[in-house]
């Protein structure tokens, strides 16, 4: 049977039930294979923004805007 490990991190637009994560990123292990992977996703409609947030994680409210849909980035 092969060991099977996942790595992940995520970025949020903040710390309420009604911020966003605008990335999903990590490694997943099997067998000795590792594989990562980095999604992108733009913040889901009403989602709150903290200013604070966005500087924590070094991104502007412009660019994670321009990230594509969650619906899409799930694809």
């Amino acid at each position: 049977m092969k060991i099977k490990k996942l790595f992940i991190d995520t970025e949020t637009t903040g710390t309420t039930s009604n911020s966003a994560i605008v990335q999903i990123a990590g490694i997943i292990t099997a067998g000795g294979v590792e594989k990562e992977f980095d999604i992108k996703m733009r913040p889901h409609e009403g989602a709150d923004i903290s200013p604070q947030a966005l500087e924590i994680i070094g991104k502007s409210l412009e660019e994670i805007n321009s990230y594509p849909s969650p619906e899409e980035a799930a694809k």
